[in-house]
């Protein structure tokens, strides 16, 4: 005797309406709302980051605020070094000047080549062995100088053993919009210099003339 056809249809029934019902409760329910979630910072700036940075040096390193440096006199490269621990900055009077990191170099004339004294701009050497060109680096557009006292030069450079000195320059993310300057001093000292930065879109620049 063959099965009847509708022996099996109960079964498909019950499928059917739970898969219905299911589907209904799915639908049915409300969307969740949740608590909004606020993140917030604070934006270091350029030598905060700098700061930063050189702490992770296990050594004695800082950096020189031009910020601060520049409510004084500014008259050449020595006044940015003036009263950083363990570095002899001293002017002759002209544009050269004499840096010893920790007595290295301290035998050495002005602007000449200081055994284990590394000076760079923007991270480029500027020590060769003919001596240092400090005509080339005008205090008044640099942002900050980091200093790497002794062994910690290496970090700049394989030969600066006595330590290292890197002078970052303005940029129109770091620089005032204008600004102007005006310092008079005795023997006739004057200084005079104008200077512009700023950011355009994807671009920034910075001029200055002094």
């Amino acid at each position: 005797m063959l099965p009847l056809p509708f022996a099996r249809q109960p079964a498909h029934f019950t499928l059917l309406a739970l898969a219905c019902l299911s589907g209904h409760s799915a639908f049915a329910e409300e969307p969740m709302q949740l608590d909004s979630l606020q993140v917030s910072g604070v934006q270091m700036s350029a030598v905060e980051a700098a700061s930063e940075e050189l702490k992770r040096v296990p050594g004695a390193t800082n950096v020189v605020d031009m910020a601060k440096v520049e409510q004084g006199r500014v008259a050449g490269v020595a006044d940015v070094l003036a009263y950083q621990p363990g570095v002899y900055a001293q002017s002759p009077g002209n544009e050269g000047v004499k840096i010893s990191v920790r007595g290295s170099g301290i035998n050495r004339g002005p602007g000449s080549h200081a055994s284990g004294t590394h000076i760079l701009l923007d991270g480029l050497p500027l020590t060769g062995s003919g001596g240092t060109p400090y005509e080339l680096l005008e205090p008044l557009w640099i942002s900050r100088a980091e200093v790497l006292r002794g062994a910690n030069g290496f970090d700049r450079g394989s030969l600066a053993l006595g330590g290292a000195v890197d002078y970052i320059t303005h940029t129109g993310y770091t620089a005032p919009k204008l600004q102007l300057r005006y310092e008079t001093g005795s023997y006739g000292y004057q200084k005079r210099n104008i200077a512009s930065g700023q950011v355009l879109g994807d671009f920034d620049y910075y001029l200055a003339l002094t």
